[in-house]
C-alpha cells in the first residue's frame, strides 16, 4: 500500500493481471550472450564503471517515495541537492540546487528529450504535476558527467525515463489527503505486453492551499505511452501534458511581518498564474546487428500561459486597479539519433541532435492594453561521440561534444543574431578493485550560452 499524501489518509486499489511478456525480444550485446533489447538503451546515462559521479533511482524506490510532491523535494533526498518552494508546501513552484548550482544550469531530460526551455534554460516541473508517478527510473549525474541533449550540464544532469511498457498489466486508483487541504487523486492503467503491443495511461489531479496565506496550487496532468515491439525494432510514443494554476507567493517577507504571522504572503491578492505545457515524442530503436543499435527520436514541446504582477504592491504602495500580465507562448521541435556499437570490451556511441525553438512574449496592463510583443528564436545543432574501453579491471572513457547555437530577438526590443560554438571534451578512467568498490577520476569541460535573462537583465517565471 502506498504511503499517505503528506502524512495523511490514503486509499489505493490495484488490480494486477499476469500478462507477462510473450513475444521474443531482440538482443543487443556481444555475439555469445543474449539480452533483451531495452526500451531505453543506455546511451546518455553513465554505466556501472563509467568514471563520473552518478546515482540511479529505480521505479520501485520512486513509487515508495512519490506521493505527488514536486520532484525537487524527492531529488533533495539524494546527496548534494537542496530544495525550497514558494508556497511553503510540496506543490506549486519549487526549486532545487545541485552542489549549490541552480536548475537553469542543470541539464534535465525525459528519454533524452531536453526539458530545459532553450531561452531561459529553466526546467519547470510544476507545469507537469505528478510526473514521478509515471517515471520508471531516473539518473542523477553530478558535475559535467556524460554528454546530454540540450542545455549544458554545468552543475549536473537529471535524466528521467518513461514507464516500462513490458511490465505486467495493472490498474491502479489512488487518492490521498494531507495538511493545508492538500490532496492527490490519480488513476493508472497498464495493458502489459500483448501481441507485441502495450499501452500505459495515467491521469492525476493535485491541489494544496499552501502553507503561506493565499498560495494555493491546483494542477492536472496526463501521461500516455504506447509501444510496438518487433524482433529487431521497437516503436514508442509518449505524450505528457499538464496544466497548473497558482496563487503567487514568490516575494520575500520581512522578519517583522513573519514574527506576527509565519504564513504571511507578500504578493498582491490579485496575482495569479496559469500555464499549460505538453510534450510528444516518437522513439524508434532498430537493432542493426547483434552488436549495433540505431536509436532515433523526434519530439515537439509546447508551452502557453501567463502570470500577473502588481507593481504597486512590489514597490510597497497600496494596490490599485493597475495590474500587469506577462504571457508566453512557445513551440519547440527537434530530433536526435544515436548509433551504438557494443562488444565485450568496447562501447562506442555517436549521435546528432538538432532543434528549433521560438517563444513569444506579450506584456499587457489591465487598463492600457498591450504594451509590447517580442519573439525569441533559437536554433541548436550538436554532435557527440563517446568511447568506453574495458581492460580487465580498468575502464577508459572519452567523450567529446560540439554544440552550435544561435539566438535572435524580434519585436519591440530587437536583438541581432548571436551565435555560440562550444567544444566540450571529457576523459576519465576507473578501476574496479572489487565488485562493490570502484576508484575513478575524470576531467571535463562544459560551456553554457547566456540565457535571455543574462542578455536583458530580466526575470521570467513560468
Amino acid at each position: 500500500m502506498k504511503l499517505g499524501l503528506w502524512g495523511a489518509g490514503v486509499f489505493l486499489l490495484r488490480v494486477t493481471a499476469g500478462h507477462a511478456q510473450t513475444q521474443p525480444q531482440a538482443s543487443f550485446t556481444h555475439p555469445d550472450t543474449t539480452r533483451a533489447l531495452p526500451e531505453v538503451p543506455v546511451i546518455y546515462q553513465a554505466d556501472k564503471l563509467t568514471p563520473v559521479t552518478f546515482l540511479n533511482v529505480d521505479g520501485q524506490a520512486l513509487a515508495r517515495k512519490s506521493v505527488g510532491q514536486e520532484p525537487s523535494f524527492l531529488l533533495s533526498e539524494t546527496p548534494a541537492i537542496t530544495a525550497y518552494s514558494d508556497a511553503g508546501s510540496t506543490q506549486g513552484y519549487a526549486y532545487f540546487r545541485l552542489r549549490g548550482i541552480d536548475q537553469t544550469r542543470i541539464n534535465t531530460t525525459l528519454n533524452g528529450v531536453p526539458l530545459n526551455e532553450p531561452e531561459d534554460q529553466g526546467a519547470y516541473f510544476s507545469n507537469l504535476p505528478d510526473i514521478l508517478n509515471s517515471v520508471s527510473a531516473l539518473q542523477i549525474q553530478r558535475g559535467v558527467g556524460t554528454t546530454q541533449n540540450g542545455t549544458a550540464s554545468y552543475g549536473g544532469s537529471i535524466q528521467l525515463f518513461s514507464p516500462t511498457l513490458r511490465d505486467s498489466a495493472r490498474t491502479t486508483l489512488g487518492a490521498g489527503y494531507g495538511s493545508y487541504n492538500s490532496y492527490r487523486i490519480f488513476g493508472e492503467y497498464a495493458s502489459g505486453l500483448r501481441n507485441q503491443k502495450a499501452l500505459y495511461v495515467r491521469a492525476s489531479e493535485l491541489h494544496s492551499d499552501g502553507y503561506k496565506d493565499r498560495s494555493a496550487n491546483t494542477s492536472r496532468s496526463v501521461f500516455v505511452s504506447s509501444g510496438l515491439f518487433r524482433d529487431k525494432t521497437s516503436w514508442k510514443f509518449n505524450l505528457l501534458a499538464g496544466h497548473q494554476q497558482n496563487q503567487l507567493a514568490w516575494l520575500g517577507v520581512a522578519d517583522s511581518v513573519l514574527q506576527r504571522n509565519r504564513r504571511a504572503n507578500a504578493n498582491g491578492t490579485a496575482e495569479n498564474d496559469r500555464f499549460t505545457q505538453a510534450l510528444v515524442q516518437l522513439q524508434n530503436d532498430w537493432q542493426l546487428s547483434a552488436t549495433s543499435l540505431l536509436s532515433t527520436s523526434v519530439y515537439y514541446s509546447a508551452l502557453r500561459g501567463n502570470y500577473d504582477f502588481d507593481l504597486n504592491n512590489f514597490l510597497g504602495l497600496p494596490s490599485t486597479a493597475e495590474l500587469y500580465k506577462y504571457a508566453f507562448q512557445s513551440g519547440w521541435a527537434g530530433a536526435f539519433s544515436t548509433y551504438t556499437r557494443r562488444t565485450r570490451h568496447l562501447t562506442w556511441t555517436s549521435g546528432l541532435h538538432a532543434n528549433t525553438y521560438q517563444r513569444q512574449h506579450t506584456g499587457t496592463e489591465r487598463a492600457l492594453g498591450r504594451l509590447y510583443r517580442n519573439t525569441g528564436r533559437k536554433q541548436e545543432l550538436s554532435a557527440f561521440s563517446k568511447l568506453e574501453v574495458q581492460l580487465q579491471q580498468f575502464t577508459l572513457f572519452a567523450d567529446a561534444q560540439f554544440r552550435a547555437t544561435s539566438f535572435r530577438y524580434e519585436g519591440s526590443v530587437p536583438l541581432p543574431i548571436i551565435d555560440w560554438q562550444f567544444f566540450n571534451p571529457k576523459v576519465g578512467a576507473s578501476f574496479a578493485s572489487s565488485p562493490r568498490t570502484t576508484f575513478y577520476y575524470s576531467l571535463g569541460r562544459t560551456s553554457r550560452e547566456p540565457t535571455r535573462n543574462d542578455l536583458f537583465g530580466a526575470t521570467t517565471t513560468c
